[in-house]
């Protein structure tokens, strides 16, 4: 009877922890990285995954004298394309969410391709080239 009861004693939780092991879901998957760059010349790029959309935006605090337009982009550094948006005057705020296709909201979508790498940049211009420019941190998508 003894070894019976010892049996259970280290059944039980061996039992346990392997039924819970089968009832637990398997991790969502989720996009890594992205976020926004460095500051550069006032200016800061950030691109993220909004569900099944890789959105970007950007935001200006004090761009240089003589900066007249913006140039923002949108790239799917996989497939070596991308998406422009020009902007003219460089008053300090925040821009976008910037993405692909106009909907009905008048917002715009970028589907994200798992797997895929994007990024974006804001150019300032006004200036000779090369214009400063702001880079975004590199987002790997997964919805």
């Amino acid at each position: 009877m003894r070894s019976r009861k010892k049996l259970v004693r280290v059944a039980a939780p061996v039992i346990t922890s392997s039924l819970l092991a089968l009832l637990v879901s398997a991790p969502a998957n989720a996009s890594t990285g992205g976020g926004c760059g460095w500051v550069e010349d006032g200016a800061t790029a950030c691109v993220s995954a909004d569900g099944p959309d890789v959105v970007a935006d950007f935001y200006i605090n004090g761009a240089p004298y003589g900066c007249a337009d913006l140039w923002l982009t949108v790239y799917d550094d996989t497939q070596g394309t991308s998406f422009n948006k020009y902007l003219h005057g460089c008053s300090n705020g925040h821009y976008g969410w910037y993405t692909k296709t106009p909907n009905a909201d008048g917002l715009k979508e970028f589907p994200g391709i798992n797997g895929h790498r994007y990024s974006s940049q804001i150019a300032l211009e006004g200036f000779l080239p090369p214009y400063p420019t702001a880079y975004s941190e590199d987002l790997v998508f997964s919805n």
